[in-house]
């Protein structure tokens, strides 16, 4: 018999240490936070639970308004439930005020769950992580090359055990949500330090599926970014989503990994059929979300991935990395005051966001605001994003010469210069030729071909003929870097016409 504490109501059972969700034989994964607000509600069947009662318990130590995100999660779990906000069977809307569960709960086994008192690891903020990091520097080293060089094998004892999308083991749990937090902080350093929680959780609990998803996520950034080589991290890609997927074939972020993974060695097929399971399998994830804003963004349809992304931030509150690209779907539908108001919350969000102050000193450049943007320049940290927005700055206040020594500086800046920021100082400049022929020297990696196309200051170069021929070009570069990344066989369905 399985020893969890468990609640049942209705037809349903809660097992309130794993947060699955039985009926009728039927598994249901709850998102951590879904599982927490349900168990919350059911604690006090019939009552008022405020609202107030469920954002500290999901989010403890928030700083900002967090309702919408309560909207999310809630609206998720009565769709797990099937239950209606309109004609509600469980979960009754309390209005302003909170929620009330109205099934009815089997006290025999409530009692017995709610009397455990199970601990919820919370993420540690980042300065005590600091203080704390020499401390347990020793032991949690062994641990990550123990997984960062020998990719950690399930083990037997869990053989038969329901995957779940937290582990029964705290301190796996606990590196697992320190790797979540530092992979959507995306402050410089992040991914790295994610990556390295990840497989420190999975050197205590190789068993932790969700944990092997979040590992394959950490690697994909971290090989399309340049700081792992691509074809060592994107086999670890493979590597870590398949194992997850072994253990939980229900894990949304691991088939979108795979997807992404057989998209960039050529198997167009198999990518196709991972990114649909992952959409059926869960289409309101934000990971899911964002990226099909992403696609949407690909094609220029800005508006609809405002609305993806939108609803990505609205799941996943927390996440600088959704607000990021939020504001980057807004600039280019040129929606420059929401996309301002964007980057003030992301600023509010976190002490030190990532770029956060210098897009803000480019959305103020694209509005016209040239002497503010210019003052906010100086707050800004890497020396080159200080240079382009100066460039940039005193070319809309006419003052030629100051732009044209902005630029030189740029382009003596050390470390070497960016040719991609140069390009937007001469596209921006209307200087058409000299910026094409900076955009020559730009590099193909897949994260400068996203900056190229999604940067507002070279929109004036979309029309001419050389753009298309341009990034035609960097395409095909991407393409003869996948055909030297080795690809497993392909079988069935999935196998490449």
């Amino acid at each position: 018999m399985d020893p969890s504490p468990e609640i049942r109501f209705d037809v349903w059972t809660l097992r309130t240490l794993t947060g699955e969700l039985l009926n009728a034989g039927t598994r249901v994964q709850l998102r951590p936070q879904q599982a927490q607000v349900l168990e919350e509600l059911l604690a006090h069947p019939g009552e008022l639970v405020t609202r107030e009662q469920l954002i500290a318990r999901l989010w403890p130590n928030r700083v900002v308004d967090f309702s919408m995100g309560l909207n999310s999660v809630v609206r998720r779990l009565r769709a797990v439930l099937g239950d209606h906000a309109d004609t509600p069977r469980y979960i009754e809307t309390i209005p302003r005020r909170g929620y009330r569960f109205i099934g009815t709960v089997d006290t025999r086994h409530a009692v017995d769950a709610v009397a455990v008192d199970v601990p919820v690891p919370s993420i540690v903020p980042t300065r005590w992580h600091r203080r704390r990091w020499p401390v347990v520097a020793a032991s949690l080293l062994v641990l990550a090359t123990v997984a960062a060089t020998h990719w950690p094998q399930p083990v037997d004892d869990r053989a038969g055990r329901a995957p779940s999308s937290v582990s029964a083991n705290p301190q796996a749990q606990e590196r697992h949500l320190r790797a979540r937090h530092f992979l959507q902080r995306r402050t410089p350093g992040d991914v790295e330090r994610a990556r390295q929680y990840f497989a420190e959780s999975l050197a205590i609990d190789p068993g932790f599926a969700r944990a092997w998803a979040g590992l394959a996520s950490a690697c994909w950034i971290d090989t399309m970014e340049g700081r792992l080589p691509q074809q060592q991290g994107l086999s670890r890609v493979r590597q870590a989503a398949e194992r997850g997927l072994a253990i939980d074939p229900g894990l949304a972020e691991a088939h979108v990994r795979l997807a992404y993974y057989r998209w960039r060695v050529g198997d167009r097929l198999a990518g196709d059929k991972h990114f649909r399971l992952a959409v059926e399998l869960e289409p309101g994830d934000p990971l899911v979300l964002g990226i099909a804003a992403g696609k949407a963004a690909s094609t220029g349809r800005f508006e609809a991935a405002i609305e993806l992304q939108r609803r990505a931030v609205e799941a996943e509150p927390l996440s600088l990395a959704h607000r990021d690209n939020l504001v980057a779907w807004l600039v280019m539908a040129g929606r420059l005051d929401e996309a301002e108001a964007a980057l003030r919350s992301l600023q509010e969000l976190s002490p030190a966001p990532r770029n956060s102050v210098k897009d803000l000193a480019q959305v103020l450049i694209l509005q016209g605001r040239f002497n503010e943007a210019l003052e906010l320049s100086a707050s800004v940290q890497d020396e080159a994003d200080r240079l382009l927005a100066r460039a940039l700055a005193y070319h809309g206040l006419g003052r030629s010469s100051d732009s044209d020594a902005a630029l030189r500086a740029l382009n003596e800046s050390v470390p070497a210069s960016d040719p991609i920021r140069i390009a937007e100082v001469h596209a921006y400049r209307g200087e058409s030729d000299d910026a094409f022929e900076w955009l020559q020297a730009a590099p193909s990696s897949d994260f400068d071909q996203s900056r190229i196309r999604y940067s507002p200051f070279l929109k004036s170069l979309h029309q001419d003929p050389r753009w298309n021929a341009r990034m035609e070009s960097m395409r095909r570069h991407g393409s003869r870097l996948e055909s030297s990344v080795e690809s497993p066989g392909r079988t069935g369905s999935a196998a490449r016409g």
